[in-house]
């Protein structure tokens, strides 16, 4: 990771492996850990309410609650599972940078559909405002950066069309001649926010940290 400290600057986050015969990403060790075990059921109505009572002293999600297709009810439910006066912390995408061009090459082949916001919603003072300001007491955006590490361009094109779930998404849906152009699409992104020069990615990636106080 000492390669990773000299190309960040202060206060960045690093976040991904080294490349290297022993590396793996973590999608990969999920993918991994889900062969081992198989699948596991999960019931409704646990995801629709995540706990009955005993609230949380925290709440976090890290790209994760800003992809549930009903905003407005994800963002109750962590309310209401966090006391009053605990915090709930959001690791957020937002629309400048590598996250908004990505987004909108995957929205390219794979339009939202009717009705629904964006998930950049959650990347602006403006939309976590509307999300949790009824439900705390106080709310402190700050956008940050994040490091990710691959192997190569190629290497995080093949990650993200492996495992992230919009890239999944967007391939599966499309014809051959269009996943085709979704992967030269998206090696372009990387190649456009690749800092690296000696044929491995580093890409620099702008995030908002929320901390938000449970009123």
């Amino acid at each position: 990771m000492g390669r990773a400290r000299r190309l960040s600057a202060p206060g960045t986050v690093v976040a991904g492996t080294c490349p290297g015969r022993r590396s793996r990403v973590i999608p990969e060790y999920v993918a991994q850990e889900c062969r081992r075990h198989g699948p596991r059921p999960a019931a409704r109505a646990h995801l629709q309410r995540l706990f009955a009572e005993d609230p949380r002293d925290a709440v976090l999600s890290v790209y994760g609650v800003q992809f549930a297709p009903d905003q407005e009810k994800a963002a109750s439910e962590m309310v209401r599972v966090c006391r009053p006066g605990g915090k709930i912390g959001l690791a957020t995408p937002i629309a400048d940078g590598w996250s908004g061009d990505f987004f909108a090459t995957i929205a390219n082949y794979t339009p939202p559909l009717p009705g629904l916001n964006p998930t950049l919603r959650w990347g602006t003072d403006a939309g976590i405002e509307q999300l949790l300001g009824s439900g705390t007491r106080s709310i402190e955006n700050e956008q940050r950066t994040a490091l990710q590490y691959y192997r190569s361009v190629d290497h995080a094109v093949e990650v993200f069309h492996t495992y992230f779930g919009p890239a999944v998404r967007a391939s599966s849906g499309s014809r051959e001649q269009d996943r085709e152009k979704l992967g030269k699409d998206l090696h372009a992104v990387f190649t456009r926010h690749n800092r690296a020069t000696d044929g491995t990615a580093v890409i620099e990636n702008r995030y908002l940290l929320t901390v938000a106080t449970r009123a």
